[in-house]
């Protein structure tokens, strides 16, 4: 199931410029509280990312 899952998202990222993917994407990642697949400099452009502050946004 995981992989299943990782692929969805990833395909849903792909798709992320299309308004479904996009809501889609938004609620995947405000339940993981995870921010696309690069991280922290994403999370700065992306409204689909639950907010962070810039310094927890470079945490490991």
């Amino acid at each position: 199931i995981t992989d299943e899952l990782k692929e969805f998202y990833m395909d849903t990222y792909r798709k992320r410029t299309q308004p479904t993917a996009r809501d889609t994407l938004k609620a995947f990642q405000f339940a993981l509280n995870c921010c696309g697949v690069t991280g922290a400099v994403e999370q700065l452009y992306m409204d689909t990312c639950p907010a962070k502050t810039l310094s927890e946004s470079f945490s490991i």
